[in-house]
Formats: structure tokens, C-alpha cells, sequence
């Protein structure tokens, strides 16, 4: 009876063994064959890296490519959507700011000087002054210039003055008005013994009875 329990216990134990034993070897044939599988992918893996590296250096000694995306540190990449600083976004330095040099001014403009005579009055005078070669003709000159006593007439202002060469004065003459020269002055010129006529502005002259108007024959 007691060998019986010996020989059943080292049965057991035989069984027990041979269970574990056949355990051990699936367990290291699953593990043996994860390790045979993952092997090889890594040693490409770093034969596919080695061989990308030694063609970067062999481009980057004759100055082609850049290096590879997998080379590139995350440092080095740039920031997504960040863009380089431009020049007008760099600071102006603070301070008075200079000014541009001022323009010099521009002197003023002269301004446009009215004409002496105009109309009628300078039609006058260029036909006094073709009749009349041997005389001087001056233009707007007034009584008292002429007469030294004229009084309250010494305001009026002749349209045409006829003088010979020595600057006397010979005749005076007006173109006509609707109120006609005032009376102070016909009795001045009158008293100084001097010709004075008064012209239509409508029925100028013709040249060649300029010298008898003025009494000059």
C-alpha cells in the first residue's frame, strides 16, 4: 500500500514536470519568435537610416539637398504659422525725430500792374503820337503838375498832355464824359492861357487833323 502512493506521487511529480517543461517551451517559442520577428525590422530600420545619412553627406559636399525631414531637430523647425520678422515690424528708435530741411520760400509773386491807358484813351495816345513826331505826348497827368496856383482844380488828371521838346506844355486833352470837365478847370487853364480839348471816345481823330485840333499849324 505504500509503494503504491510512492509509485502514484512519482507519477504526479512526472506529470507536474513534463506540464511545466511543456510550458517553458511554448512560452520561450512565442518569445523566440517575437524577438526573430522584430529583429531584422529594426536592423533595416537602422541600415535604411545609415544608408540616409551617408547620401546626405554625400550631397551635402557638392551643395545639393537639404537635409533630410528626418534629420531635422524639433528645434530647428519652425513654429507653425510663425513668420519671419519683416522690416517694418523692427522697432523705430525712440527720440526727436529729424525733420527734412524746409524748401525755401518761394518769393511773391509780382503783382500784375494794371495798364496805364486802355481802350479809347490808348487809341488817343498812339494816334497823338504818330501825328505829332516833333512833340512829346505823356499820358494821366494832373493839374496841378501843370499849374502851380490851380486851386481846387489841382486834383483833375488830363487823359493826354502834348508839350514840345523843351517840356513846355501846349494842349491838353480829355476824352469827353456825360458831366464834361468841371468848370475849376476851364477857368484854370483859361488864366494859364493853355489849349485844352476834349475828344468823343466814339469819333477819335483821324492823324492827319491831329495838328489842326491842337492849333499847332
Amino acid at each position: 500500500m505504500d509503494w503504491m502512493n510512492v509509485v502514484i506521487g512519482f507519477i504526479l511529480m512526472g506529470g507536474v514536470l513534463i506540464g511545466w517543461y511543456r510550458l517553458m517551451r511554448h512560452l520561450k517559442g512565442e518569445g523566440g519568435s517575437g524577438m526573430k520577428l522584430d529583429l531584422p525590422k529594426g536592423k533595416a530600420r537602422r541600415d535604411e537610416r545609415a544608408n540616409e545619412l551617408e547620401q546626405f553627406v554625400a550631397t551635402h559636399r557638392v551643395g545639393d539637398a537639404p537635409l533630410p525631414p528626418e534629420t531635422v531637430t524639433e528645434a530647428a523647425r519652425p513654429a507653425t504659422g510663425a513668420l519671419p520678422p519683416t522690416p517694418s515690424a523692427v522697432a523705430a528708435p525712440s527720440g526727436p525725430r529729424a525733420l527734412p530741411p524746409a524748401s525755401p520760400a518761394a518769393p511773391p509773386s509780382a503783382a500784375k500792374a494794371a495798364p496805364l491807358l486802355s481802350g479809347p484813351a490808348k487809341l488817343a495816345f498812339l494816334v497823338f503820337r504818330t501825328a505829332l513826331p516833333d512833340h512829346l505826348v505823356f499820358a494821366r497827368v494832373s493839374l496841378g503838375e501843370i499849374v502851380a496856383d490851380a486851386g481846387i482844380a489841382r486834383g483833375h488828371v488830363f487823359t493826354l498832355v502834348v508839350c514840345r521838346p523843351d517840356l513846355a506844355v501846349v494842349a491838353l486833352a480829355d476824352l469827353a464824359t456825360p458831366e464834361g470837365p468841371p468848370a475849376a478847370v476851364s477857368t484854370t487853364l483859361a488864366r494859364a492861357g493853355l489849349r485844352h480839348v476834349v475828344i468823343d471816345p466814339e469819333r477819335l481823330p483821324r492823324r492827319d487833323a491831329v495838328r489842326a485840333l491842337l492849333a499847332l499849324d
